[in-house]
């Protein structure tokens, strides 16, 4: 093989070689813009994630907070019943003891009158 043969079979190499160079950072850059496609859609996709929790998380809270209130409310309503249970209970066995005791004393004036009754008979 002459020196020109061998130089020409060098530079057929060199081409090749510098072609598939080429091919392969055109490769390169396809990768790197599907890698940026990507990372625009994960990116995309964790926003849109990150929003729908952080809604979940202040419904959920709104959601406690109200149920706090209606306990707060209910709570009130029971302490406000059982004050009004021992306020009707002392009114009622204060009124037991008055009848109670105009019972004794209606009693007596019955027993007084019989003996009035019998005494003038």
């Amino acid at each position: 093989m002459t020196s020109d043969e061998k130089i020409q079979l060098l530079l057929d190499k060199f081409q090749s070689f510098e072609k598939r160079l080429d091919e392969v950072v055109t490769e390169v850059k396809e990768m790197r813009s599907d890698l940026n496609r990507l990372e625009a859609k994960v990116d995309t996709n964790h926003k849109e994630l990150t929003g729908k929790i952080d809604a979940n998380h202040a419904e959920m809270i709104e959601r406690v907070v109200n149920q706090r209130l209606d306990i707060m409310v209910i709570n009130g309503k029971i302490d406000r019943s059982i004050a009004d249970q021992k306020l009707h209970r002392r009114f009622n066995q204060a009124a037991i003891a008055e009848l109670q005791a105009g019972q004794e004393q209606l009693e007596n004036e019955v027993a007084e009158i019989k003996d009035r009754l019998d005494k003038a008979s």
